[in-house]
């Protein structure tokens, strides 16, 4: 059967070749026979800054679902990427200028290097320990190390000496603040002790059932929580990030989960954009910025998730 033309449909100016239709596409243009397109269907790379040539499908999440280190914590302050705006400082991913002492405990450098224990923490000091990046301490490791030879240590009279190994009780605050755990059918219990101490297996986690939660205190905003899970979960469970907005639990904006729903082993966080209407509230006595992590939804379990201590990543 030869080309038949539609009586009343010019189709003249159709001019569409192959390589412009996607590929599998069928077509007719002015003259026969049918043709197929081929060009490809091609998709963005998150390891790469290429645009490659082809057919773009799209995605509904937009170029974060195509990459997710693209959100507000890697994009410095006043600046915005394709329609995310930064919030990162400088030194976001390391600890403040003003690092906080919880101990009634400051230093003064004399001319002999001497330290005295009730001094006030005066600003040669801090430009001392922030002098070059390299003096950064790292913020969520285990084991803090001092780069330089003035680190603190609490003894029981409250006294410090110059050289010895730093440790948490210097103020440095990484641990959660406060760490609960829910199931559905009792009250939430607090497992502080639990998520501060590194034993394994010591913390519940979320998993058993709709409602059951994991709740994460930190005394400031934070970005992330970390958690190391020493029995990584194995079932069919999901769970949704929430936070506090002085009325409600609601759900975070640009939530990053990589311990898999509990599911992976080993110290992984949870990402999120600290909201702007987060409130504090109280729960067990401990007073902070909550986040809830809750089952959504439960199908199954084979092993149940179990954690041996929890930090938060604060921004000061």
């Amino acid at each position: 059967m030869g080309f038949v033309r539609i009586p009343g449909v010019d189709v003249s100016d159709a001019n569409a070749a192959v390589a412009e239709v996607a590929a599998t596409k069928t077509f007719y243009s002015i003259a026969p026979p049918k043709k197929t397109g081929t060009m490809l269907t091609v998709s963005l790379d998150p390891t790469s800054s290429a645009y490659p040539q082809g057919y773009h499908a799209g995605n509904p999440g937009g170029l974060v679902a195509v990459d997710p280190d693209l959100n507000s914590f890697n994009i410095l302050d006043g600046i915005e990427i394709f329609g995310v705006h930064g919030t990162a400082g400088y030194f976001n991913p390391y600890y403040a200028e003003n690092l906080k002492a919880t101990k009634a405990l400051a230093l003064k450098v004399a001319a002999d290097k001497s330290i005295a224990k009730n001094a006030a923490l005066t600003r040669a000091l801090k430009y001392t320990l922030i002098d070059d990046p390299t003096d950064f301490i790292m913020l969520l490791t285990p084991t803090l190390a001092g780069p330089k030879s003035l680190t603190m240590l609490a003894a029981a009279d409250k006294s410090i000496s110059k050289n010895a190994a730093i440790h948490r009780e210097s103020g440095l605050q990484t641990l959660v603040d406060g760490y609960d755990y829910e199931h559905p059918l009792s009250t939430i219990v607090d497992e502080t002790a639990a998520a501060q101490s590194g034993t394994p297996d010591d913390m519940d986690l979320a998993y058993a059932a709709v409602n059951d939660a994991s709740y994460f205190c930190g005394v400031y905003k934070s970005n992330r929580v970390w958690l190391n899970i020493s029995t990584a979960g194995i079932g069919n469970w999901s769970l949704t990030l929430e936070y506090w907005n002085g009325a409600n639990w609601v759900a975070v904006v640009g939530e990053i989960d990589h311990t898999s729903q509990f599911m992976t082993g080993g110290l992984h966080f949870i990402q999120h954009t600290p909201q702007v209407d987060w409130a504090t509230s109280t729960i067990n006595s401990i007073t902070g910025y909550w986040l809830r992590y809750r089952v959504t939804a439960f199908v199954n379990v084979t092993t149940p998730p179990k954690g041996a201590q929890s930090w938060v990543e604060t921004l000061l």
